[in-house]
């Protein structure tokens, strides 16, 4: 986490403190303390407590005076400065982990056995800043300032538990016999996220570490939640039961035995065989001039087998591409962008190539839906420039690329190099991207020189 991002928390906090309760309990100077001693040292904690300190003072000067006029200045001053921070989380953060942190602030807000109203407004108004779903921050909303039964999308929600009955018929069910708490998940669906808590007796860990009763915290990729006397309840599990792919629309594609060769009969690809599935990230290493871009673009079609075939649900790749047209979408490492246009409009262009038989509204309706998915609504405006000249980042180069190629939603992706040139963050972004795709259902294949640990981490867990 940045000092730009943690300072932004810090200003969220203070402002989502009713500062007359709080000079009573202290809740609130105890649960940012909590929050900074779980993620920084003592020294951190120590400078950011403080930080907290005079934001609260400073955000709230006049919650005591008598001058209506001055109170209503300040709440208006507020909520432009819930605006400026907003925007630049926005800049820093994906929708996924933006989900969490605004998870942390309700968590934050249900300190107090009464919200007020001003505290409920602002909620609404970083909620919309934030870009979240309106049936996202209706579900959180419920499930972590109430009660789960509270969300009024049953079929999100999942009880793990010793007994083998639901209170809701729309709820779903994990049975974990001797488990002696009750854990409630709720899926949040637009960033496929786990947020759960939990109530009982008996103290609950996650990943090793003892959770707090009736706090919402996120069940991540790889988690396993348990007590001493149960058995463990792992990430995929959970997942598992809010997964509902269609066996009519899953993928099975298969390379029989496929080499290459150049023109001068150098062998290129040698001979070899591939099965790859909807729902999985499939990942090619390898040094540079080894062949990584020729096997993604024999594997594509692009290229012309010298033997063997690929079959994709029963259809043969080279001599059935036509009724395999529009399956599989391939995303080159040279650009493809058209740098005197927007980032708006590269996708607006493409999209009416793509669906020339659709309406404007339905294509803006993509546009604006491929803006907000790829995180590039901040750039939409903007120029894109060459890769000299530059206008947009690397990673949001990379992640307009792929957008163009996604918004006609392939069934399999193949993605050459896509965190190349890239830093840590932009490619942390792009591989989150990517396997947002896999979560659709979607087979994506890359290839990569050397993978940072994220992209490690993302193919393990896929």
């Amino acid at each position: 986490m940045s000092e730009t991002l943690l300072e932004a928390l810090m200003q969220l906090f203070a402002l989502l403190t009713d500062v007359q309760k709080e000079r009573q309990t202290g809740r609130g100077y105890l649960l940012v303390q909590d929050f900074l001693s779980k993620h920084f040292n003592k020294e951190y904690v120590e400078q950011y407590l403080g930080r907290f300190e005079v934001y609260l003072n400073r955000y709230h000067s006049e919650v005591y005076s008598d001058n209506q006029e001055l109170k209503n200045k300040q709440t208006n001053d507020n909520q432009s400065r819930i605006h400026n921070i907003a925007t630049k989380i926005n800049a820093e953060l994906e929708q996924e982990p933006k989900i969490v942190l605004f998870s942390q602030l309700l968590d934050f807000l249900k300190k107090d056995e009464e919200i007020g109203e001003a505290e409920v407004r602002f909620v609404d108004l970083l909620a919309n800043k934030f870009k979240i779903e309106p049936s996202d921050y209706i579900n959180l909303k419920n499930f972590i300032l109430r009660e789960p039964l509270d969300v009024p999308d049953k079929n999100l929600l999942l009880l793990v538990s010793g007994e083998n009955e639901k209170p809701h018929p729309d709820i779903k069910l994990l049975f974990n016999p001797k488990q002696q708490v009750v854990v409630w998940v709720l899926h949040v669906t637009s960033t496929n996220t786990y947020i759960f808590r939990y109530a009982g007796e008996r103290n609950l860990y996650l990943n090793g570490h003892k959770i707090e009763r009736n706090r919402p915290y996120t069940l991540a990729v790889g988690s396993v939640i348990k007590t001493s006397r149960m058995p463990p309840v792992y990430y995929s599990r959970v997942s598992e039961k809010f997964i509902h792919q269609k066996e009519t629309g899953r993928i099975i594609y298969r390379a029989i035995d496929v080499s290459y060769k150049f023109n001068n009969n150098q062998i290129g690809i040698h001979p070899f065989s591939f099965t790859g599935r909807s729902g999985q990230l499939v990942g090619i290493i390898g040094g540079s001039g080894t062949g990584k871009s020729t096997l993604l673009n024999v594997l594509n079609g692009n290229f012309k087998l010298s033997s063997g075939k690929i079959i994709i649900n029963g259809f043969d790749l080279i001599e059935e591409k036509e009724s395999l047209r529009g399956l599989i979408g391939y995303v080159p490492q040279d650009d493809l962008l058209k740098e005197e246009l927007t980032v708006f409009e590269n996708l607006w262009f493409n999209a009416r190539l793509c669906f020339s038989d659709l309406p404007k509204d339905k294509i803006m309706k993509l546009v604006e839906d491929a803006l907000q998915d790829f995180d590039l609504v901040e750039a939409r405006d903007l120029v894109v420039g060459t890769p000299l000249n530059k206008i947009l980042s690397g990673g949001q180069r990379k992640r307009l690329n792929i957008a163009l190629e996604l918004i006609r939603e392939p069934s399999i992706l193949f993605v050459d190099e896509p965190t190349s040139g890239l830093s840590s963050m932009d490619s942390e972004k792009v591989m989150l991207l990517l396997k947002r795709q896999v979560l659709k259902g979607k087979l994506v294949v890359i290839n990569i020189h050397q993978p940072p640990p994220i992209c490690t981490s993302c193919w393990i867990n896929c």
